[in-house]
């Protein structure tokens, strides 16, 4: 008989990131909770991918972990630290921790086509620190940020507003996410359920294979450089001009 998965430690990050929040006064179910968590989120969500595909443990149980506990921790508190709004709030959360914790999954796919563990590590961490360089660079050269990153959300300039709004340029980031993430995790899923190893060459055959499945992997690499394209558009800051 199977022993169950041992649960991976770094998928109960979030929770522990949320008791914190808690603890500090900041775990209501809003904008400072979903923007402290997502970020952990994505990285936990990428490590689980990357287990998952190669075959160390399941999916299910880490993502429902990394998902529900730090709304589980945000309910407990909801008596004593209420949220503004439920549905800012709704909103917040979707485009924050988990929507960050799709785009985890995504990027740890990507490292897992490395050849060795090792190899998987530092593509991911890479991958998961650049891009944040964008926004760093604006924040660097401006007096504010307002920025989108896809392991955070919308980062907003304002960070002691008691109210932060979902504006439709956040769902459009995340569109554009979506348009990469999914033909990524899809033919990883597809691998894994055809019990074929998730690599390049094996990429290539389903590829070749399936005319969809590469369109898709073209599409993905639209988005990529079209959501690349909107960030320089946007610039995610405020000229040093408009406080003058």
């Amino acid at each position: 008989m199977r022993a169950p998965d041992r649960l991976p430690y770094s998928s109960l990050a979030p929770t522990v990131v949320a008791l914190a929040m808690a603890g500090s006064g900041l775990g209501a179910w809003d904008y400072h909770l979903g923007l402290a968590v997502a970020p952990v989120s994505a990285w936990a969500a990428a490590v689980a991918m990357g287990r998952w595909l190669q075959r160390i443990g399941g999916l299910q149980g880490p993502l429902a972990c990394i998902l529900l506990g730090p709304l589980a921790v945000a309910a407990a508190v909801a008596p004593w630290q209420p949220a503004c709004n439920v549905v800012d709030s709704a909103a917040l959360w979707a485009l924050g921790p988990a929507a960050a914790g799709l785009w985890g999954l995504g990027i740890g796919a990507l490292a897992a086509l490395a050849p060795s563990r090792g190899g998987a590590r530092a593509v991911l961490a890479a991958l998961y620190a650049g891009a944040a360089l964008p926004a760093a660079a604006h924040f660097l050269q401006s007096p504010q940020i307002d920025a989108y990153l896809p392991h955070a959300g919308h980062v907003a300039g304002a960070l002691y507003e008691d109210a932060v709004a979902v504006g439709w340029r956040d769902v459009a980031y995340r569109l554009a996410d979506l348009a990469w993430l999914i033909p990524v995790i899809a033919v990883a899923s597809e691998l894994r359920t055809r019990d074929q190893p998730w690599s390049l060459a094996a990429l290539r055959r389903l590829a070749r294979g399936h005319r969809a499945i590469g369109w898709a992997l073209w599409t993905a690499a639209l988005a990529m450089a079209t959501a690349a394209w909107l960030a320089g558009e946007q610039r995610w800051r405020t000229p040093q001009a408009g406080f003058e």
